[in-house]
C-alpha cells in the first residue's frame, strides 16, 4: 500500500515522501485522510532546536 509521510530526518529536516507500508492485517483498518495539520507549536519548538524527540533512531 502506497502513501504519502512527513519524515524527519537525523538533521531534523522535513520532507513529504512516498512511502511503502505493509498491507493491513485481518484486526486493521484502512482510514483515507482527506487533509491533515501540523502544529505550528511543538513542531516550529523541534525544528528550532528548543524541544527534542530523543535520539533519531
Amino acid at each position: 500500500m502506497e502513501a504519502r509521510a512527513l519524515i524527519c530526518d537525523e538533521n531534523q529536516r522535513f520532507s513529504v515522501e512516498d512511502v511503502v507500508l505493509p498491507d493491513p492485517g485481518v484486526e486493521n483498518v484502512v482510514v483515507k485522510t482527506a487533509c491533515s495539520g501540523v502544529s505550528i507549536g511543538t513542531e516550529f519548538a523541534l525544528i528550532q532546536n528548543k524541544i527534542s524527540w530523543g535520539p533519531y533512531p
